[in-house]
C-alpha cells in the first residue's frame, strides 16, 4: 500500500496542485467580483532590498513582510530568474513594476492577493516562440533535455517524451543552450526560421556510456554500480570461436581463462574471484533480456562451449555487472556476476549493407624449450646411462658399458635409425575463414536488422576443427504512438571434432609425447603401423585420428517477443517472452582394431542426445518522473514479475562388438549393448522485482533494487529468498565549485552494498532420492541395486529440506575521473565480497547408512581492487594515439568449513584461512650433490630434508589463483591507417604438471619417452643440478607429485595485433561503396613466459593443471569489410 501511495503522489501531486490553484483563483474572483488592474493605492507599503536572488524568493520575502499573498503558475512565471530590488516605503504597483520589468507578465490585485499571469498582449506583440525537437546521434528523440536562454537564464523548458519543446522569448536575438547529462552542451543562435532540430553528441567520456542490465538501459552518469563495457568493435571479426574468449583483458575484475586450443573450447569466466566451494562460480549470461544456458552442456565431448553458437559479429555490446548495485536485480543467480549481451538492432535511416570476409592460418605457438622431447640418439644415451645406474637390473640382464646399446636396440628396437617427431606428425597448420553479411535500416515506424554468417577453424592438432552457421533477425515496429512490438531470432548451428585429452590413448598429444621416437608411424608398404607388440598400451595417433570419431553437433535457438504499451508519456508497460533452446548430438566411435576400441570388446560406438529448453516471461511497469518538471528531481521506478522454467532431457545408447568396417560407426551395428540410459530434470523460478533511482540535478543519485525469488530447487521451508541492493553516487563535476576547475570533466564517487544469491546447484539436491537399477553417471554417484537379474532399488540421497541459497554480501567503493576534455580517464573500484551459507557435504552418523548430506555451512571472502585508465596522449588532425591499461587484484580466503576441518583433494587443499586454489604437496628440496638422490623437506619449516618421499609432509603452498592480471591496449591511427594491439598479462599464480610421472620420470615408466630436460640429470658426486640421478625403472619416487612440478604461471601474451587501412570516401564515391577497409590481424602472436622450466603453455585453466590439451594457437588472418 505504501508503494501505491508514493506512486500516486509522485505522479499526480504536481498536476493536482495546478488544478487546485486554478480553482482557488476562480473562487476568489467570483466572490470579490472586483478585478482591480494594479491600482495606485495600496494596503501596505513595502520596504525591501535584495540582490541576485530568485524571483520566487523575492515574492516569499514580500509575503513575510506584508499581508500580500501571491498566486501564479510555475509554468508561466520564471520563478528561478535572478533579480535585484531596492525600494523603501513603496506601494505594490512600484514593487511589481520592478519585479516584472522586461518580463511578458501582468498582475491583478484582488484585496491582498496578487495574481501574476501571462501578458497575452505582450507575448503576441513582442515575444517570439521557438519550437522543435532534440534527438541523439541516431535520430532517437531525447526526453528531458534542458533548454535555457543564454540572455535570459530564467527562461527555460525541457523536452517532452517525444523530444519536443516550445519556448517563448522576449526578444529574437538570443542563444539557446541545450544540455543533458552525459552529452555535450550545444548552443543555437537565434533567430531561426522554421522548427529547430538539434542532435546532441555524447561527451565521449565515461559518463556518455549507456549501461544495459537486461531490464532496461540507463545513462552511466546516473548509475551507482560497477559495470564494465565491451563494444562491438572489440568483438567483430576476431579469431575466437566464442564471445567469452574475446573478454580476456577487456574488463577489469573479469578473469577469462582457457585451457585448450581446441576450436570451440570452453572458456572459464570468473568475476571478482571464485564465489563458491561446491556450487557453480560461473556468471549468469543474459542475451537480449533472456537468461540463457552457458558453459559446457555436452556430456561426451572433451570440451565445448554453448556460447560458441552465437556469432560475435551480431553483438552490439556486452555489459559486465560486477557489484550488487548492478547485478542484484537478478537475485538468486547474481552472486557470481552477470554478463548482459545485447545484439545489434536496426536504426531509422536508409538500408545499410555490411559484408565482412576473412581468411587465414592457425599455427602452433612456440613449444617451450622445457617441453621438447628426446630424440632417438638422446633417448639411447640417457637410457643407457639409466640401465647402468641400476646395477641389479644390469646384472640380471647381463648389461655392461660395452654392450648396453646393443641391449637397448634389441629390447626396444632403438637401432633402426629412425627419429620420428611425433609432435610434428600430429600437429599442423590449419585454415580459418569467416564470412558475415548484415542488412539493417528502417523508417520511423519500423526498423530491422538481418544477418547471417559462416565461420570455420581447423585446430592445430589433427582431428580437431569447428564450424558454425549463424542467422539473426531483429524487428521493431511502432503499431501506434502508444503501442510497439519487437522480436528477435538468433540461430546458431555448429559442428565440432574434438580429440580426447588427458591420458586417453586416443589423445594425439598424449600419444605424441609418450611414443618412442624410433617407432615408425607407417609400415614398409605405406599403411599405418598398428603393431600391438610395438605400441603396447599406446596407439598410433595417425590411425586413430582417421578411423575414430568424436563429433559434436550443437544447435542453439534464441527467440524473444516483446510488446510495449505507453500508458502515459512517462509510464509504460512491457511484456517480454524469451526462449533458449539447445540441442546437442554427440557421436563417439572407437574402431575395433587399434587404440581405445581394442580395449573394449571389438570397439565402441556411443550416441548421446542432450536437450535444454528454457523460457523466461518478464512483465514490467516502467515509470519516469520529474517532480518539478525542470530536471531538478528526476527518477525511475520499475516493478515487475518474472517466471522461468528450464528443462533438461538426456539419452545415451552405446554398444560394443562392432564390425571391422570403419564406415559403419553407429551403435545399432554393435552386437553387445554397453549402455542404455536416459534422464530428465527441470526447475522453475518465480520472481517479484523492482528497481528505483532518484537524482537531484544530475549531481546526487540514490538507487535501490529488490527481488524476491522462489525456486523449485529448494523445499517449501526455504523456497523463497529476498535479494536487494542500495547504491549512491555523487557527480562532483556538476557542483558550482568545480566549474573553476575546467580540466576536470568527470569526478564521480560511487558506493553500493547488497545481497545476492547462488542457486547453481542440482535441481533436486534438497530432496530425498530413491533410485532403481544401476547408476549411469559414475562421476556423480555409483550404485547397483539390481540382484540376480531383477531390478532393485534403494536410497541415493538423504536430502535436506532446510537447504537454501548461497548468499553474497558485497560492498563496493568506486571512483570515476575524466580529465582534459576526457582525453584521460580512469576508474578505480574496491570491493569486499563475503560468501556465506556455502553448500558442503556434512558427514552423518554411521548408523544412518548414508555418508553425508548437503548443508549450508561454509563461507568465503573475496576482497580486491580494480583499476583501469584510458587516454589519448597525442591527437592531431591526421594522427591519433590512444592507450589503455587495467589491472585487477583479488585476494580469496576460505573463512569456514564443516567443523573447521580441511577438505583435501588430489594435490589441492581447502583450509580455513587459505586461498581456495591452494596446492597441497610435498616440498621439493632439490638434488643431493653427493649421490644424486631426490630431496624433500620434511615439513613446512623447510629446515630438514629427507630422501624418503613418504617421510615428507604434505604442505599447503602456492596457489593457482593469480595475484594480478590485466591488459595494456594501444592504437595508432594516421589518416586511413590504424595499428592497434592488446597485451594480456597474468602474474603470481602457479601451474602444475599432472603428467610429470611420465615425462620427467627420472627413469620410472621406462616404456615412455621423456622430455629432453632429463639430460641434465645428476652424473657424478659434486654435480649441482635440479634433475636427480636417472635410473632405469626408478623406484625412488622422485617423479611423484611434489612442488618440483609446480611452475610459476607468470606470462605476457600479445593477444591481438591488427593493421588496417580504410579507403577515403572520396576514392569510393564513384563506386557506390560507402566504406571499404582491409586488415591483417594476428592473435596470440608472441608469449613471454617467466618460468623457463614450464614445459607447456602457461594458460592452463582456472585450476592451473595442464592435462595434455591442445596448445593455444597463433592465428594470422587477412580480411576486408565492405559497406553499402
Amino acid at each position: 500500500m505504501k508503494k501505491n501511495k508514493l506512486f500516486f503522489e509522485n505522479h499526480y501531486a504536481s498536476r493536482y496542485r495546478k488544478h487546485f490553484l486554478k480553482m482557488k483563483l476562480l473562487v476568489l474572483l467570483a466572490l470579490l467580483t472586483l478585478n482591480t488592474r494594479a491600482s495606485l493605492y495600496s494596503q501596505t507599503r513595502v520596504t525591501i532590498e535584495l540582490k541576485n536572488t530568485t524571483l520566487s524568493n523575492a515574492l516569499k520575502k514580500i509575503e513575510q513582510k506584508t499581508s500580500y499573498r501571491f498566486a501564479y503558475n510555475n509554468e508561466v512565471v520564471p520563478f528561478k530568474r535572478l533579480i535585484s530590488i531596492d525600494v523603501k516605503d513603496a506601494d505594490i504597483a512600484d514593487v511589481m513594476a520592478k519585479l516584472l520589468d522586461k518580463l511578458p507578465l501582468t498582475y491583478d490585485v484582488i484585496k491582498n492577493v496578487v495574481v501574476i499571469s501571462a501578458d497575452k498582449g505582450a507575448v503576441a506583440e513582442n515575444n517570439i516562440v521557438v519550437q522543435g525537437i532534440v534527438t541523439d546521434e541516431q535520430s532517437v528523440p531525447m526526453p528531458g533535455v534542458n533548454i535555457r536562454s543564454k540572455v535570459h537564464p530564467s527562461l527555460m523548458t525541457v523536452t517532452d517524451a517525444k523530444g519536443q519543446f516550445q519556448l517563448s522569448l522576449p526578444t529574437a536575438s538570443d542563444v539557446l543552450l541545450f544540455s543533458f547529462i552525459g552529452y555535450q552542451t550545444q548552443e543555437l543562435a537565434l533567430p531561426v526560421t522554421g522548427d529547430v532540430k538539434i542532435s546532441l553528441k555524447p561527451l565521449g567520456g565515461l559518463l556518455s556510456e549507456v549501461v544495459i542490465n537486461g531490464y532496461g538501459k540507463q545513462a552511466k552518469a546516473i548509475t551507482t554500480g560497477a559495470v564494465g563495457l565491451v563494444k562491438s568493435q572489440e568483438l567483430e571479426n576476431r579469431a575466437y570461436t566464442s564471445v567469452d574468449q574475446s573478454l580476456q583483458g577487456r574488463v577489469a575484475g573479469l578473469q577469462s581463462v582457457g585451457s585448450s586450443g581446441q576450436p570451440g573450447a570452453l572458456q572459464q569466466i570468473r568475476i571478482r574471484g571464485i564465489g563458491s566451494i561446491s556450487a557453480g562460480s560461473d556468471p549468469l549470461f543474459v542475451i537480449d533480456g533472456v537468461i540463457v544456458s552457458s558453459g559446457q552442456l555436452s556430456r561426451a565431448t572433451t570440451t565445448s562451449n554453448a556460447l560458441s553458437a552465437i556469432n560475435p559479429n551480431d553483438i552490439e555490446s556486452i555489459n559486465v555487472l560486477k557489484d550488487a548495485a548492478a547485478s542484484a536485480i537478478y537475485g538468486s543467480r547474481a552472486a557470481n556476476g552477470v554478463i548482459v549481451i545485447t545484439t545489434k538492432q536496426g536504426v531509422q535511416g536508409k538500408t545499410k549493407v555490411n559484408f565482412d570476409m576473412e581468411y587465414g592460418l592457425t599455427k602452433l605457438g612456440t613449444t617451450p624449450e622445457a617441453g621438447k622431447l628426446l630424440t632417438t640418439d638422446q633417448w639411447r644415451t640417457l637410457t643407457a646411462q639409466g640401465v647402468l645406474n641400476n646395477p641389479a637390473y644390469a646384472k640380471l640382464n647381463g648389461v655392461t658399458a660395452d654392450n648396453v646399446f646393443t641391449f637397448l636396440d634389441k629390447k626396444f628396437g632403438s637401432g633402426s635409425g629412425l627419429n620420428t617427431n611425433w609432435l610434428d606428425l600430429v600437429q599442423r597448420d590449419g585454415r580459418q575463414q569467416q564470412y558475415n553479411l548484415s542488412i539493417s535500416g528502417g523508417t520511423s515506424a519500423t526498423q530491422y536488422h538481418v544477418s547471417g554468417g559462416y565461420f570455420n577453424q581447423q585446430g592445430t592438432v589433427i582431428a580437431s576443427d569447428f564450424n558454425r552457421y549463424s542467422f539473426k533477425v531483429n524487428l521493431k515496429t511502432k503499431v501506434s504512438d502508444r503501442f510497439s512490438l519487437s522480436t528477435s531470432i538468433i540461430i546458431g548451428a555448429n559442428g565440432q571434432n574434438s580429440p580426447s585429452n588427458g591420458s586417453s590413448s586416443d589423445n594425439p598429444i598424449t600419444a605424441a609425447v609418450h611414443l618412442f621416437p624410433f617407432i615408425s608411424p607407417y609400415n614398409a608398404d605405406g599403411t599405418y603401423n598398428i603393431d600391438a607388440a610395438v605400441f603396447g598400451s599406446k596407439s598410433n595417433p595417425l590411425y586413430t585420428a582417421k578411423y575414430n570419431k568424436n563429433k559434436l553437433n550443437q544447435f542453439k535457438g534464441l527467440g524473444t517477443l516483446s510488446a510495449e504499451y505507453k500508458i502515459a508519456d512517462n509510464l509504460s508497460f512491457t511484456s517480454r517472452f524469451g526462449t533458449d533452446y539447445n540441442n546437442l548430438e554427440e557421436d563417439t566411435y572407437y574402431n575395433p582394431t587399434h587404440g581405445a576400441g581394442a580395449f573394449y570388446d571389438n570397439g565402441l560406438s556411443s550416441r548421446a542426445y542432450t536437450r535444454y529448453f528454457n523460457w523466461t516471461w518478464t512483465n514490467m511497469v516502467d515509470y519516469h518522473f520529474d517532480l518539478q518538471k525542470d530536471q531538478t528531481w528526476t527518477g525511475n521506478l520499475k516493478v515487475g514479475y518474472e517466471a522461468q522454467k528450464s528443462q533438461n532431457y538426456t539419452s545415451t545408447a552405446a554398444t560394443t562388438g562392432l564390425p571391422l568396417n570403419p564406415v559403419v560407426t553407429v551403435p545399432s551395428n554393435g552386437t553387445t549393448p554397453f549402455e542404455a540410459s536416459g534422464a530428465n530434470t527441470d526447475y522453475t523460478i518465480a520472481s517479484l522485482l523492482s528497481l528505483a533511482d532518484i537524482s537531484y540535478k544530475g549531481k546526487y543519485v540514490i538507487s535501490g533494487s529488490f527481488r524476491r525469488d522462489g525456486s523449485s530447487r529448494f523445499s517449501e521451508k526455504n523456497r523463497y529468498g529476498n535479494f536487494w541492493s542500495v547504491g549512491a553516487s555523487w557527480n562532483v563535476q556538476e557542483e558550482a565549485f568545480m566549474k573553476s576547475v575546467p580540466f576536470i570533466n568527470i569526478l564521480k564517487l560511487r558506493t553500493s552494498y547488497g545481497l545476492t544469491g547462488n542457486a547453481n546447484i542440482d535441481d533436486y539436491g534438497w530432496r530425498q532420492l530413491y533410485s532403481y537399477g544401476t547408476s549411469s553417471d559414475y562421476s556423480v554417484a555409483y550404485y547397483n541395486f539390481n540382484y540376480n537379474g531383477e531390478v532393485g532399488s534403494g536410497p541415493t540421497s538423504v536430502g535436506n529440506p532446510y537447504l537454501t541459497w548461497e548468499t553474497n554480501k558485497q560492498l563496493n567503493l568506486g571512483l570515476d575521473v575524466g580529465l582534459f576534455n576526457n582525453r584521460l580517464s580512469f576508474t578505480f573500484d574496491y570491493y569486499n565480497r563475503k560468501a556465506t551459507d556455502l553448500l558442503l557435504s556434512q558427514p552423518t552418523s554411521g548408523t544412518t547408512g548414508s555418508g553425508a548430506f548437503l548443508n549450508n555451512i561454509g563461507s568465503m571472502r573475496n576482497r580486491g581492487v580494480e583499476f583501469s585508465i584510458n587516454g589519448t596522449p597525442v591527437q592531431t588532425s591526421d594522427f591519433k594515439w590512444t592507450a589503455g591499461f587495467n589491472i585487477s587484484r583479488n585476494i580469496n580466503k576460505i573463512t569456514s568449513l564443516v567443523d573447521g576441518k580441511d577438505m583435501k583433494g588430489s594435490s589441492v587443499i581447502r583450509r580455513v584461512g587459505l586461498d581456495f586454489q591452494t596446492f597441497y604437496l610435498r616440498q621439493w628440496a632439490g638434488v643431493d650433490p653427493a649421490n644424486g638422490k631426490p630431496l624433500w623437506y620434511t615439513d613446512e619449516t623447510r629446515t630438514q630434508t629427507t630422501s624418503n618421499y613418504n617421510l615428507a609432509q604434505l604442505v599447503p603452498n602456492h596457489s593457482a589463483t593469480p595475484k594480478v592480471f590485466g591488459s595494456f591496449t594501444s592504437a595508432f591511427s594516421y589518416k586511413g591507417f590504424t595499428l592497434d594491439g592488446l597485451l594480456y598479462y597474468n602474474f603470481g599464480n602457479h601451474v602444475m604438471d599432472l603428467w610429470s610421472r611420465y615425462t620427467q620420470s627420472d627413469g620410472d615408466n621406462s616404456s615412455f619417452n621423456h622430455f629432453a630436460s632429463e639430460l641434465r640429470a645428476w652424473q657424478k658426486p659434486g654435480d649441482v643440478t635440479d634433475i636427480p640421478i636417472y635410473i632405469f625403472n626408478n623406484t625412488n619416487n622422485s617423479s611423484r607429485a611434489s612442488s618440483r612440478f609446480l611452475y610459476r604461471g607468470d606470462y605476457i601474451r600479445l593477444r591481438e595485433l591488427t593493421l588496417a587501412y580504410a579507403f577515403q570516401k572520396g576514392i569510393l564515391s564513384k563506386t557506390k561503396i560507402d566504406g571499404l577497409s582491409i586488415y591483417i590481424r594476428g592473435t596470440n602472436l608472441a608469449t613471454w613466459v617467466r618460468d623457463k622450466k614450464l614445459p607447456y603453455d602457461p594458460e592452463a585453466g582456472l585450476t592451473g593443471q595442464s592435462n595434455y590439451n591442445i596448445p593455444m594457437p597463433k592465428v594470422l588472418t587477412l580480411g576486408a569489410n565492405l559497406k553499402f
